[in-house]
């Protein structure tokens, strides 16, 4: 171990939502890893889990990746993440999700190094982390919100001292935001069944209740009886599949909405959608907002969280209110029926994106780090 460097752990509850593809914030932490200043930092990830097929991205990337294997409410974890600073001389832990926030609090007191609360969405509090967050917020040495939303959500629904809360935004890699090529687009046209006429309106999501995918197809009848030609295509997964699945065939929207599933090709859908809708009921930041903007796409999206702070105040989308099905087909039928206005939104949302590059993400991430550990190294 290189003992000029610092050693920051990341400590994630579980690299994936399904057991299997990571999640947006693992593969932030693998980003994170890419772009770090590895003269000065030695960036590590442990999970809580037994080994998990999604730490594959972190060694792929060259990356020390460890897993706990005691499950996300083990109090083993505490004496699993203080061996693991031992042996691996850690200086700093830097905490995602509930368990690892607590676990990692106690263990980062017991051994006398600090530790940073990182909060990515804003939840429903369970009693029981109600209880652990106000027990543990004066072991809390920093936290960061990905939004103002996200620390007014850490200062008032997780005890964590309002001071004590940086807003770092998450940031993305924006020079991989190319348009995929033609062919590409013709088979998935073909995947899809798509006409050369069909106006494609996307949603890159999870179906969970706080996506409001639902209030999504219920806004559709409203689009297509104006115009016919157009699909929706939801990509994602999660426990509210069936049901999404039974309104649409309730809705009689069998040839116009289609549930494609889990994807990893995102950037090739986001070069085939003509609009990008994002229907969340409440959402701490929403990568997927900056990653249309990159790819210069018209967007329509609800008035909360995050994506109000992306927008910057600037004309880069069409909001709506949250839970608004009426709202949400005025906005998609606005874009279709003035495509100059939906270039020019889209032309600014590009410009936009600048702001959320992975370079200034990790810049801040690492600007916290020496604040906290000193520039002894």
């Amino acid at each position: 171990m290189d003992n000029s460097k610092y050693n920051i752990l990341h400590v994630i509850d579980k690299y994936s939502m399904d057991g299997i593809n990571p999640s947006s914030c693992a593969y932030l932490i693998r980003d994170w890893f890419r772009y770090s200043d590895k003269s000065r930092f030695n960036v590590m990830t442990c999970g809580l889990k037994k080994e998990e097929p999604a730490g594959e991205i972190y060694k792929q990337e060259g990356m020390r990746v460890f897993f706990l294997g005691n499950g996300k409410y083990s109090v083993g974890n505490v004496t699993g993440l203080i061996k693991l600073v031992d042996r691996e001389k850690i200086d700093l832990l830097h905490l995602h999700g509930y368990s690892s926030a607590n676990f990692g609090r106690i263990a980062a007191r017991e051994k006398g190094i600090p530790n940073i609360v990182h909060e990515h969405a804003i939840l429903k509090i369970l009693p029981h982390q109600y209880l652990a967050d106000f027990l543990l917020r004066k072991m809390t040495d920093s936290a960061i919100g990905v939004s103002g939303a996200v620390k007014e959500f850490l200062s008032k629904g997780r005890h964590v001292p309002a001071e004590l809360i940086k807003i770092v935004y998450n940031g993305v890699n924006l020079e991989k935001f190319q348009k995929c090529g033609q062919e590409t687009l013709a088979n998935l046209r073909r995947e899809f069944s798509l006409q050369k006429d069909n106006i494609i309106i996307g949603a890159l999501t999870r179906l969970r209740e706080e996506k409001g995918n639902e209030y999504l197809i219920r806004a559709m009848p409203a689009v297509i009886e104006k115009y016919p030609a157009v699909r929706l295509l939801i990509a994602g997964d999660g426990p509210l599949k069936e049901k999404l699945e039974s309104l649409v065939r309730e809705l009689g929207l069998e040839k116009h909405v289609y549930l494609i599933g889990f994807r990893t090709d995102v950037l090739d859908l986001l070069t085939l959608f003509d609009i990008v809708v994002i229907p969340s009921l409440n959402e701490g930041f929403g990568l997927v907002m900056v990653e249309a903007m990159a790819m210069e796409k018209p967007i329509v999206a609800t008035k909360v969280g995050g994506l109000i702070e992306i927008a910057g105040g600037t004309d880069s989308a069409v909001f709506v209110r949250p839970g608004n099905s009426r709202e949400l087909s005025d906005g998609l039928i606005s874009m279709i029926t003035d495509p100059e206005k939906a270039k020019k939104m889209a032309q600014i949302g590009l410009q936009e994106s600048a702001r959320f590059s992975i370079q200034k993400n990790v810049e801040k991430l690492e600007e916290l780090y020496v604040h906290m550990l000193g520039n002894g190294k």
